[in-house]
Parts: structure tokens; C-alpha cells; sequence
């Protein structure tokens, strides 16, 4: 035989080898050291021989030494080195050692503080996927994709395409008059700004004012704790008394009764005659006193804050209902004098001005006409929520009498919510027909009902 023949015999040979010990490296087994047995069960023992080794934290501990079917699961018996101890909910996985598919047992630790014996068994398994299996998997999620973007492209047709295309184009619109209207009313946005921090500016010195006189509030209210807890002291000593005496007083009032019982009979016999001869007259008066019974006085005060002119106009006001559907409404307006060429200053003394109107209410629509800031005009009010939260809107002093800077009438439009059941919440806007003269604002008011009137009516028709 030619040299040539025999060196290429030889390599073909040694390749062979490789190949060999690279697919069946965890064939082989150990020799020497001394071992002792551990059971397991796993479900599949696929790719797992005689010789196959046993890891723990991915060091070799160990080697699988007999593999038996039992029942349905496989059951292993594993060498493990001498020295090496196993907790006993350790669990055992059937993981695959390299990417040529050789397989190793794989032991993952447990918690346990007992540890296991020759002889122990490992009955808790788990399993991982198989490359085969994985790649079984990711086809047929690749194949569903496939599908997915086939139907998406299907009803994806012309119309559709044109249709995203219009939104698109519609927001991009949107976003561009966005900023045109923000660029042409930037001096506006600024200024309510402005506005809206003087306000605050405002009500953070409210806020301080408040912090301020608290303490002596608070004193106030424990000096007046202090006082009943001593008046509920007095009573706890003389209650007792005053209950004998009353006790006495009940014992003589008998006695009076039994002595005068006759008398007391003839008395009594007497004032029912007198009060069934005025039966008629109260029975008359009793249909004029009714109507009294469905009236209603309505006290209220609020604050309207202008931001742009800076002040507050003050608002006090009476309402009388003598029906749920009739208003006759007084109010006294403390506002800045902007009726003189001179503009008032801070200290200027305020202009009183007076509203007197007549109002009738239709349901949730109140409409009312009069003197309104002493000035003619006309007005409507709308209720909602139960008449919690109201919008009204008016117009008067249409030759512009109680400001020089005004052209137009004075038109109104106001919102007022009932926050607590005397506590109301306003804003508005207020003269927005004259730009150099109109104002936000925000107020805060009280505002009182009074049915003693009805009760008292009512008392009176009853005591027949």
C-alpha cells in the first residue's frame, strides 16, 4: 500500500473518532471514587443512557447507572460522588448538555435543611422543552403570522388604504390650526394668565389672613368648651333637686285637680262653647292664611372678584316667594365708580347701585324684568340639578350710563353652583359686549332660606 493511501486511511480513522467522542461524550464512565444511590422518576428519559452524568450547579456530581420503566413514569438510579449532599426537595430536569443533543441530569437545589440518604429518592421533576419540540413551535407560530398578515393584506384593499390616508391628513390639519389659533390669541392666553395669578395672589393673602386670626378662634372655642363642661357640672348637682321640687309641685297641682273638680268642669264646659261659636270666623281665615303657607324669603351675599379691573363687587340681596312660581327680588350693589370720566383709584369711595325686578318661573326657566343696577332690564334664569347649579344671563343699562368706557349694552351670562347647603360657588363673564370694559370673574357667596314665616301662618290656621 502507497504512503499517500495509508495517511489518508489515517485521517479518515481519527476524524471518525472525533466525531464519535463529540456525540457520545457523556456515554463513558467514571472510574474510581467511591459512590452512593439516589433514585429518581422522570416522564421522558429521552437521549438519558447508562454513564450519562448527573449535575449540581452545573458541576458533575454523579452518573446515571440504571434506567427502568415503572408504571408511567422512568425511574433512575443515579451514583452520586461521596461527600456531595442533596437537600431533599431537590428536583431533577432532563436538560440537554450541547447544541450536538447530548443529555445530562441536571439537579436544581431545594431549600430544605434535611438532606437526603443513600437509597433517597428525588420525586419532584420538571421539564423543558425539547429542540425538537421548541422548533415545532416556532413554526407553527411562523405559520399563524404567515396567516395573520395574508388576512390584514386581504382587508386592507384600496378603500381602506384611502381612509387612513384622510386621518391622517385630518389630524395633521387638527395639529396645524391647533397652533394657529394659539399663535393668534397668544397676547389673550397671557393676559388670563396674568390674571388667573393675581387671583391666587388674592386668595393666598385671603389664606394668610385666615392662618392668622385661627389661633384666636381656636381659644375662643376651648374658652366656650370650658364654659359647658362647668354649666354641665352645675346641672349634675342641681338637677336632682330641681326633679323633687317639680315631683312636690305635681303632688300639689292632684290635690288642686281633686278639690276643684267641679269647678274646673264648669270652666271647661264654657270655653268649648266659645271656641265652637269662633269655629266659622277661623274656618274664614284659614283660606287666606294658606296662601302664606307656600311662601319663602331668600337671604343671600356674595363676591364677585373682576380680574382685569381688579376689585370686588359685592352683591346683597332679598327674594320673596310667595308662590314656588312668583319672585320679587331686592338687591344692593357695592361696585367701583366707573360712571366719571376719572377712573376710580384704590381708596375711591365705592358707587351703590340697586336692582328691584319681577320674576316668573316656568318649571326649570325663571324670566324676570325691572331695574337691574339701577338701570333698565330683563334677564332669565335656568335651574338644573335641583336647582343646585343655575345659569342666568341679562341685559340692561343699554345707553352705557354706569361705565363711560362701554358702547353697547350690558349683557351678563353667569353660572352658580350650591357647593354646601349655604355655601355657593359664581363665575361668569360680565360686559362682554364692550371689550375695553368686559371681566372674568370668580365669587363666593352665602346664601340663606327662611320659612319661618310658613310656619308661623301655619301654626295659626291649625289652633282651631
Amino acid at each position: 500500500m502507497k504512503l499517500e493511501a495509508k495517511i489518508g486511511l489515517f485521517v479518515v480513522m481519527a476524524l471518525g473518532a472525533l466525531l464519535f467522542l463529540s456525540t457520545q461524550v457523556t456515554s463513558f464512565g467514571t472510574w474510581g471514587g467511591e459512590t452512593y444511590p439516589v433514585h429518581a422518576y422522570v416522564d421522558d428519559a429521552s437521549g438519558i443512557e447508562k454513564h450519562t452524568h448527573v449535575l449540581m450547579n452545573g458541576v458533575k456530581i454523579g452518573e446515571v447507572q440504571e434506567i427502568a420503566i415503572e408504571g408511567k413514569r422512568v425511574r433512575l438510579e443515579l451514583g452520586i460522588d461521596d461527600g456531595v449532599k442533596i437537600p431533599e426537595d431537590s428536583s431533577v430536569i432532563v436538560a440537554q448538555e450541547s447544541l450536538l443533543g447530548s443529555k445530562v441530569m441536571n439537579i436544581v437545589v431545594g431549600d430544605s435543611a434535611q438532606m437526603l440518604r443513600a437509597g433517597g429518592t428525588l420525586s419532584q421533576a420538571k421539564r423543558y422543552a425539547s429542540f425538537d419540540q421548541t422548533s415545532d413551535s416556532v413554526n407553527a407560530a411562523a405559520k399563524e403570522l404567515e396567516l395573520l398578515m395574508h388576512d390584514f393584506r386581504t382587508t386592507l384593499d384600496d378603500e381602506h388604504r384611502a381612509a387612513i390616508q384622510d386621518a391622517i391628513i385630518a389630524f395633521r390639519n387638527v395639529g396645524v390650526n391647533l397652533d394657529g389659533v394659539i399663535v393668534e390669541n397668544r397676547e389673550d392666553l397671557h393676559a388670563a394668565i396674568a390674571n388667573f395669578r393675581a387671583m391666587s395672589a388674592g386668595f393666598a393673602q385671603s389664606a394668610d389672613t385666615v392662618n392668622k386670626d385661627l389661633p384666636e378662634i381656636m381659644a375662643r372655642i376651648n374658652s366656650l368648651t370650658t364654659r359647658m363642661d362647668n354649666i354641665s357640672g352645675s346641672l349634675e348637682h342641681k338637677l336632682p333637686e330641681a326633679v323633687d321640687k317639680f315631683v312636690k309641685i305635681e303632688d300639689n297641682v292632684t290635690d288642686i285637680l281633686a278639690e276643684n273638680r267641679a269647678s274646673l268642669k264648669t270652666a271647661l264646659t264654657s270655653a268649648g262653647d266659645f271656641f265652637k261659636s269662633g269655629e266659622e270666623a277661623f274656618s274664614k281665615v284659614d283660606s287666606m292664611l294658606s296662601s302664606f303657607t307656600t311662601s319663602e324669603i331668600q337671604v343671600a351675599m356674595h363676591t364677585d372678584y373682576m380680574m382685569r379691573d381688579g376689585y370686588g363687587k359685592v352683591y346683597l340681596g332679598v327674594n320673596y316667594l310667595p308662590n314656588p312660581e312668583t319672585y320679587y327680588m331686592f338687591d344692593l350693589i357695592s361696585t367701583d365708580d366707573y360712571s366719571q370720566p376719572a377712573l376710580p383709584a384704590k381708596h375711591d369711595k365705592s358707587d351703590r347701585l340697586y336692582s328691584l325686578q319681577y320674576g316668573k318661573r316656568f318649571d326649570d326657566l325663571l324670566l324676570r324684568f325691572g331695574a337691574i343696577e339701577s338701570t333698565g332690564g330683563i334677564g332669565f334664569d335656568y335651574f338644573m340639578n335641583h336647582d343646585r347649579l343655575k345659569f342666568s344671563a341679562e341685559v340692561f343699562d343699554f345707553n352705557a350710563v354706569n361705565d363711560i368706557r362701554s358702547e353697547r349694552a350690558h349683557l351678563k351670562a353667569q353660572l352658580r353652583y350650591q357647593m354646601l347647603k349655604h355655601l355657593e360657588l359664581y363665575g361668569g363673564w360680565d360686559n362682554f359686549l364692550n371689550p375695553q370694559s368686559q371681566n372674568l370673574f370668580l365669587g363666593l357667596g352665602l346664601r340663606f332660606i327662611d320659612n319661618d314665616i310658613k310656619y308661623t301662618f301655619g301654626a295659626a290656621s291649625m289652633a282651631r
